[in-house]
């Protein structure tokens, strides 16, 4: 939704799960590509992922067979940013949101060989008035990102953390009370 608010032309999504894919989709992505490796039934049950090589071909060709100038990776995992970095085009950006392990190998000297920055955002740093003016414009609507909610008694927060632990939410929100 913000790449799309700032005007990106190609907004390419991935993930390993449809209903995440379906949600990219709805939210403005042009193109959504499942890392899930279906080609045959047994794959596609036992959760096999796609080789690299299959990925950065299937991104390549949903941006016309160039590279897209920035990349995000919001999972923080190891694959995922050498993929983002493999796919972005020399020069350009890899922006790391998720962060799922304290260490992770990437290929370094060929995103420097490449100029390629890598810039991180953790807890969302510097970023909230951005975020309101986006927000209170109507720019982004994050709404229907959310889509499990919850009460905040003891159950109804075990209930969601439960719910968002499993991957079939988006985004869960807990409601608090009027008064503690």
């Amino acid at each position: 939704m913000v790449a799309k608010a700032y005007g990106a032309s190609r907004i390419v999504a991935t993930d390993i799960l449809e209903h995440r894919l379906a949600m990219a989709r709805e939210c403005g992505a042009t193109d959504v590509i499942s890392l899930i490796d279906k080609s045959d039934d047994q794959s596609a049950v036992s959760g096999n992922f796609k080789p690299n090589e299959v990925v950065y071909s299937e991104i390549s060709g949903a941006f016309a067979n160039k590279h897209p100038e920035v990349s995000i990776d919001c999972t923080g995992f190891e694959n995922s940013i050498q993929t983002a970095l493999d796919c972005t085009a020399a020069g350009g950006t890899v922006c790391v949101v998720g962060m799922s392990q304290s260490t992770v190998s990437v290929p370094l000297i060929s995103a420097a060989a490449r100029e390629i920055d890598i810039v991180g955002v953790f807890r969302y740093a510097n970023t909230y008035r951005t975020c309101i003016q986006l927000l209170s414009s109507g720019a982004v609507d994050v709404k229907k990102l959310i889509t499990h909610r919850f009460g905040f008694s003891n159950e109804d927060i075990t209930a969601g953390f439960e719910m968002a632990r499993s991957g079939e939410a988006v985004k869960v929100m807990f409601s608090l009370p009027d008064r503690v």
